[in-house]
This record gives structure tokens, C-alpha cells and sequence, in this order.
């Protein structure tokens, strides 16, 4: 690595638009024996159209990794053929900031000259960490990083101004190290065709308005992470984002602080209704002893959650208990939900695309409610990321707001909940298929039904366990048909106690997820949890898992196709099977163990906190602590 380096971004579309210029940098960094690093990031709308802010992460990844000293240009910014040596001409003498006034007469950012010094790392950090705040009238450019420069460069130490020959912004005839095509000078700059097409799809972009009222900034700041981590891999002498350079101490050194964490949802730990919620919390406490965690919906209402840095949200629909909403209890839901906000940061984990069907109009209001307020939306897998926010791509929170992806863990609690044989026994057939779980609607009830009657016809047994809604069987019809016994098709629809679920399992070759239109599955888990093959639809995050295991799957809706891919299972060789059950148990034993689980979503409740240090918090270290 070379003691100095020569950096430029080309974000969406620049390295196209300016092609010529970046071949002048790669020419100026050869001539003088830098490293040159020109990092090309997709377009994100996060960031606004020129990513601008991007290049205060990968200066100070610059200076973290060791170069003495870096000269950073736009790449709508050439050098000329005379351009000196910047470690000579600039670095030879005092300071180590040096920028020069642009064409409006104040500092312009599209060059960076620093000597890597703790002061210079020191105003880079100052300048990220105010990312959102709003600027006086004499700073302000309208939007970026540039303002933010304006107003803080000035008064550092080690500022020095550099002649405006390092970053012509205004005459093209004028003799110069650095011609910088932007303002007076953009339509100097000779387009070729190709460079003219790239340029003409850029300005279609819109570009941010105003620095100030960001509506969330550890958003931002995680679309930066995000990016910037995306172009520095494999990069030697650029390192990876540190949310310190932010001034978000909590988030670089997680577990040093106290926090206090709600999970709103009641949870019955001899017998749990939902194991999802109690592993998480066991998870979470195991991990981590210095993340206080609180159960139950209760405490919605009445807490005060001043003392309390975390609300997190599993089910929207646990608070209104499951009902349908009426208009007023949505509305205080609502203003509760915002009056919570001013004090705690508000986690929801996005377990189904849509809430309740019978909620109506309802559910897509309350969802509304929680999306306004929530910091951090999790998802039990990448697919889901991208099906949740196009389905809501109409709400600014699905658009705007953080989206993580921490996996389903597994569901061995049922094993250390004192099994029973299920109840009633069922006999042992040869080739024995399980319907797990709630049937939801009537198009899942008739596909488990098809399925079931085409298997039945080559020798195959299923047993449908678990509740239907009295609307798709009467509660009469659901106790007739449990009570016939033994039957091709075993249908047992009732909740099945969680104590019953082992010795279910156990008589249990196969299971199968008739899903129509859902998003996730914690079936599919169980099945992965005891080992078990598990046919699911190619659909979504059920997909998305069985993709990881390289496990069977059927087209969505199409009975026939399950029925031929349940045959196929029974009928593979052993060696086959024994092939998928390895793989399914390095993924239980990998991807679905709660104490990484857990960590996960300590750090994600730790990325929530650190998006609002202006607010007070119990145990919290403060920005100026941090630095």
C-alpha cells in the first residue's frame, strides 16, 4: 500500500457520465506513485441522487486504514496534465484540511485534501454526526454533505484554504491543477455520446431538498453502512463503517450500557402460545444480562416508558387483543403509539404481509399506525424485505425506514416442556404426512384437502392438526371428523397443547405447508427443528429457507404438483434423505440458534437507540462521551 491515495465515488451512474475524468485520476495516481481507489455504488434513493455523503465514510475509512494522506475529487472533477504532487505542494507545509472556495465563494467539497492526523478525523466525524440538523442561511447549499463543511471547516485548527487552481469551478482557460465541472463550469465538460446518455438518466433522478428535518437518521445512516461496506470489500486500505464515526457509541460497543426492552406480548412460559416470543426473550436474557427484557401487552397501557429505551412490537394486532379495531380504540392506539415514540424507539417484526384478514379497512389503518413510529422494521428473511415494502411502497415508513433480516430460530422448546403422547394416539402408518398449524382461508383448506385426497390414492396418510376457523368448518363438523378415527385423511382441528407437539412429530415422515399468499411459515422451522423433510411452496421467505437447504418445493396453489413432489420425497433413495436431514441440521444447528438470535436483535435494538442520541435514556452514553 502506498503512504498516500488519490479517492473518488462514482454513484449511480457517475462512472459512466464522467468516464474521461476517472481515467485522468487513475493517470495523475500512477504518475506519483498512489494508490488510487475510484468506488462505484449502485443509486439508493436513501441517499439522495449524488450519494454525496458517502465520501465523509470513506475519507475517514481512508484514514483508518493508514494513508499518510488523501486527495479526494468528484468525479465530475479532471486533473490536468501539470497537477502536482498534492503530498508535495499541500501536505509539504501546516494543516491538515484543506479545501477550496467554489464558485458561490464558499468551501466546495468536490475536492478533499487531508493529512491523516487525529484533529482531521476528529471534523470528519463532527460533519457525519450532523447529518439532519439544519443549517444557517450562510452554510446552506440546499442539500448534501457540502453545507455541513461550510459551516464547520472554517473554524478547525488545521484548516487551510487552497488556491482555487485545486478545484476550478469557473474558467475553463484558466491555468489550474483541478478543472471541477460543476455550476459555471458543468457545461464546459465535452459529453460524448455514451457519457451524454448516462448524465441525461441521472438528472431524471430527484435530488434531496434542504439539509435540515431528516425524518430518521439511523436510517440513513444504516443506508450509508450498508453501501459503503458494499464498496470497500476487498478493498486493502479502506475500512469498514464504524457507527462511532456517527457518534453513536452505543451501536460500536454494544452490551457496554444498561437498556430496558418491552416485547409486547403475553407469554405463558409452561405453555407457551407463542414459542417464537418466549426463545427470543430466553435468547436475548441468555446472551445478553445487560438487556433488561419486560413480556406482556399490559404494560402498553400503563407504563411509563420514559425509563424504558425499547418497544418492540411482534403482532400489531396484539393491541387491540386480536379484535378488529374499532374507530376510537385505533385512534388511541395511535396517539398512544406517538406519545410513546417521543421517549423510546418503537421495533416491529414484519411476520405476515397483511394483519388480520377480518379486520377489513382496519388492518391496514393500525398497520399504518405502527409503521409511523417504528425506527426498525425486522424480517425473518431478504424476500420478505422486498415483498413488505413493494406491497406498501405507497407509506413513506416502508420506504424510508431500516429493514434487517434476522432468521427464525428453531423451536426445541418443545423438548424441554415435560412431552406427552399426543392425544389421541394416532397408528403408526409407513408413509405419514403432518398439516401443522391454523388454516387461515378457504383456498389453503381445499388445497390441504386435494393434496391430502391424491396422496391418499398412492398409500399416503396425512393428519391435518391444528385450528380452522368455524366460518370454513363448523365447530359440529370439526368434532365429527376428529371422532372418526382412523382414516386416510386424520383431521384433528383444534389447537394442539404444546406439550403433545414431540410425540406429534415423532410419528411424523413428512410435513407439508399448504400456505396460499402468506409470507412466512414457522411450521416450515419445526419441521427443520425435528429433522423432518418439508414440502412448502415456492413462495417468499418459505422459499427463501427451503432454497438454504436445498429442500423439496411445490408451485403455490398447485395440488397436483404437491401431491407429486410429496411422492417424490417417500420415494428418494436413502442416501438422499439422509443428504437433506445433514443439511437441514447444520442450518438448525447454524442459522436457527436463538443465542445468535438474540445477539441480533440486541445489536438491532442498539441501531434503533443510537438514531435519536438527542433523547435521553437510562444508562445512555451520551455523543460527546463517545467522541
Amino acid at each position: 500500500m502506498a503512504r498516500y491515495c488519490v479517492l473518488s465515488l462514482a454513484a449511480g451512474g457517475y462512472d459512466r457520465a464522467f468516464r474521461r475524468n476517472i481515467d485522468s485520476h487513475r493517470a495523475y495516481a500512477a504518475k506519483h506513485g498512489y494508490d488510487y481507489h475510484c468506488l462505484v455504488a449502485d443509486h439508493d434513493p436513501a441517499l439522495a441522487r449524488e450519494v454525496a455523503w458517502l465520501k465523509v465514510p470513506l475519507l475517514l475509512g481512508a484514514l483508518a486504514g493508514g494513508y499518510e494522506g488523501v486527495l479526494f475529487l468528484d468525479t465530475d472533477a479532471r486533473f490536468t496534465e501539470d497537477c502536482p504532487p498534492f503530498d508535495a505542494a499541500v501536505l509539504g507545509g501546516e494543516g491538515d484540511v484543506f479545501l477550496a472556495n467554489g464558485h458561490s465563494g464558499r468551501i466546495n467539497s468536490g475536492v478533499i485534501i487531508l493529512r491523516n492526523t487525529p484533529s482531521a478525523a476528529a471534523l470528519l466525524r463532527r460533519i457525519l454526526a450532523s447529518v439532519g440538523e439544519a443549517l444557517p442561511a450562510s452554510a446552506s447549499v440546499g442539500w448534501g454533505e457540502n453545507g455541513y463543511f461550510i459551516q464547520y471547516a472554517p473554524s478547525h485548527p488545521g484548516f487551510r484554504l487552497l488556491p482555487e487552481a485545486w478545484n476550478n469551478t469557473t474558467a475553463i482557460d484558466r491555468p489550474t491543477h483541478i478543472h471541477h465541472f460543476t455550476g459555471p463550469l458543468r457545461d464546459a465538460y465535452p459529453f460524448d455520446d455514451e457519457e451524454a446518455l448516462a448524465w441525461a438518466e441521472i438528472q431524471k433522478r430527484a435530488k434531496a431538498k434542504g439539509e435540515g428535518g431528516l425524518p430518521d437518521r439511523f436510517a440513513f445512516f444504516l443506508a450509508i453502512a450498508r453501501i459503503h461496506d458494499q464498496v470497500v470489500a476487498g478493498v486493502h486500505g479502506l475500512a469498514p463503517f464504524d457507527f462511532a464515526w456517527c457518534g453513536l457509541a452505543a451501536a460500536a460497543r454494544p452490551g457496554l450500557v444498561r437498556r430496558r426492552v418491552h416485547v409486547c406480548f403475553d407469554v405463558n412460559e409452561a405453555d407457551p402460545d407463542n414459542p417464537y416470543v418466549a426463545e427470543l426473550v430466553r435468547g436475548i436474557r441468555a446472551t445478553t444480562p445487560d438487556v433488561e427484557v419486560q413480556i406482556g401487552v399490559a404494560p402498553f397501557w400503563t407504563q411509563d416508558y420514559s425509563q424504558v429505551d425499547v418497544l418492540h412490537i411482534q403482532w400489531a394486532e396484539v393491541l387491540c387483543a386480536w379484535k378488529r379495531p374499532s374507530e376510537d380504540l385505533l385512534e388511541s392506539i395511535a396517539a398512544r403509539l406517538r406519545d410513546i415514540a417521543r421517549t423510546t424507539r418503537i421495533v416491529f417484526t414484519v411476520h405476515n404481509i397483511d394483519l388480520k384478514a377480518d379486520f377489513g379497512e382496519m388492518a391496514e389503518r393500525l398497520l399504518d399506525a405502527v409503521g409511523q413510529v417504528a425506527s426498525i422494521f425486522v424480517h425473518l428473511s431478504r424476500a420478505s424485505v422486498d415483498v413488505f415494502t413493494e406491497r406498501y411502497a405507497r407509506y413513506p415508513w416502508a420506504r424510508d425506514r431500516a429493514h434487517l433480516v434476522i432468521g427464525h430460530g428453531d423451536y426445541d422448546i418443545y423438548r424441554r416442556l415435560a412431552p406427552e403422547p399426543f392425544v389421541p394416539a394416532l397408528p403408526r402408518p409407513t408413509r405419514s404426512v403432518l398439516v401443522f398449524g391454523g388454516i387461515r382461508s378457504a383456498e389453503e383448506l381445499a388445497l390441504t384437502l386435494d393434496v391430502a385426497e391424491r396422496c391418499a390414492a398412492q398409500g399416503i396418510t396425512f393428519t391435518i392438526a391444528g385450528p380452522v376457523a368455524d366460518s370454513l368448518v363448523h365447530w359440529k363438523e370439526q368434532k365429527r371428523l376428529e371422532a372418526l378415527g382412523d382414516q386416510p385423511i386424520r383431521r384433528i382441528h383444534r389447537r394442539i397443547p404444546s406439550r403433545h407437539v414431540v410425540s406429534l412429530m415423532e410419528m411424523t415422515d413428512v410435513v407439508f405447508l399448504p400456505r396460499a399468499g402468506r409470507l412466512n411459515s414457522g411450521v416450515l422451522f419445526l419441521g427443520y427443528t425435528f429433522l423432518k423433510p418439508v414440502v412448502a411452496p415456492r413462495s417468499h421467505s418459505m422459499a427463501e429457507a427451503q432454497a438454504a437447504v436445498d429442500g423439496p418445493v411445490y408451485a403455490e396453489g398447485d395440488a397436483a404438483d404437491a401431491a407429486r413432489v410429496i411422492a417424490e420425497v417417500f420415494a428418494a433413495p436413502a442416501v438422499e434423505r439422509l443428504a437433506l436431514a445433514s443439511r437441514t441440521f447444520r442450518f438448525k444447528h447454524g442459522e436457527m440458534n436463538w443465542a445468535q438470535i438474540g445477539r441480533q436483535h440486541v445489536r438491532a435494538y442498539e441501531w434503533a437507540l443510537a438514531a435519536a442520541p438527542q433523547r435521553p435514556r437510562l444508562g445512555a452514553v451520551s455523543s460527546s462521551e463517545a467522541a
